[in-house]
């Protein structure tokens, strides 16, 4: 199973890659939250810092260097404008897409944040079995992807089957 996690996965995840960007689908920014240096007795501001670029394929995002990001939260950088409280998730996300923003993000870029790297050790991912809020496990020598977090991961797909099913979904609606 070593030898899938390290040969295999990658080769899927770089054909998947490949297949969108010939479909000229374009890839998100994949950031982090970094807090700026504290100026004297002022704290520093929260940021997000670009790790690299990764395409989404529903709940996983792919590098181009073969690596599985799990996708976590996401927003589009906007200029905060005004407040306008219309509901508090509303203010949430305004205040993200702000803060991306502020970060140095053009407007309108998408930024994935807060994602996790899959693990490449065998143990970590068969211990991702018993979270229910892990997306990516290991159930038996299948490598599965819950839909969503909490599904039933017996009944969850595999791998290549995940990819190759949202990437042909994804190419059919840029075809249109």
């Amino acid at each position: 199973m070593t030898d899938f996690v390290q040969s295999q996965i990658p080769k899927l995840v770089l054909e998947a890659v490949r297949d969108l960007q010939n479909a000229g689908a374009r890839p998100e920014v994949l950031a982090n939250w970094r807090r700026r240096r504290k100026l004297l007795l002022f704290g520093g501001k929260w940021r997000l810092e670009t790790l690299g670029e990764a395409y989404r394929v529903g709940v996983l995002l792919l590098t181009e260097s073969g690596e599985i990001w799990c996708a976590e939260g996401q927003t589009r950088a906007a200029k905060r404008e005004r407040l306008g409280v219309v509901s508090n998730s509303q203010e949430y996300r305004r205040d993200l897409a702000g803060l991306a923003y502020d970060s140095g993000y053009a407007t309108g870029t998408v930024i994935n944040f807060g994602c996790t790297k899959m693990p490449q050790d065998e143990q970590d991912l068969r211990a991702l079995a018993a979270d229910p809020q892990a997306v990516i496990a290991l159930s038996g020598n299948t490598l599965k992807v819950r839909w969503r977090a909490a599904a039933d991961l017996a009944q969850a797909p595999s791998l290549e089957a995940y990819l190759r099913d949202r990437v042909s979904l994804i190419l059919e609606n840029s075809r249109s």
